[in-house]
């Protein structure tokens, strides 16, 4: 998860975090991406756009991080683009994984299944009686 929260803050208030596993983008930011955000707050240098996906925790916004060196900011977007694969493939991961046990589960639970067990009791203490 990336928390984000004010530069310089001494109340230590977390705005907002993003889940890696709803990061759907991240990318440097571009000289054409920054014209309209210029015009509103100054220069974007060093910056990273963080897009994350429509139907997740953040309901698709986009992020806008800024980093205070172009070695920093390459550092960052590559550690924030290595993490969140590997966060997409734990969570992918252990959802299949939970599938296979829902249906190891049905499949245990199952009447055919239970009889077939108590059948093969039966059968295997009936034999070793002999």
């Amino acid at each position: 998860m990336i928390a984000v929260g004010r530069l310089n803050d001494e109340s230590e208030t977390l705005l907002d975090k993003i889940p890696l596993v709803d990061i759907e983008s991240i990318r440097n930011m571009l000289a054409d991406d920054n014209i309209e955000l210029e015009r509103k707050s100054g220069g974007f240098q060093n910056s990273i756009i963080i897009t994350t996906v429509p139907g997740g925790h953040n309901s698709g916004r986009t992020y806008y991080m800024q980093a205070s060196s172009p070695e920093l900011n390459e550092k960052v977007s590559s550690h924030l683009i290595r993490i969140s694969k590997e966060a997409k493939k734990r969570a992918k991961f252990n959802t299949r994984f939970a599938k296979s046990q829902y249906r190891a589960k049905k499949i245990y639970n199952s009447l055919i299944f239970q009889n077939l067990s108590a059948i093969l009791i039966i059968l295997v203490r009936a034999i070793s009686s002999y």
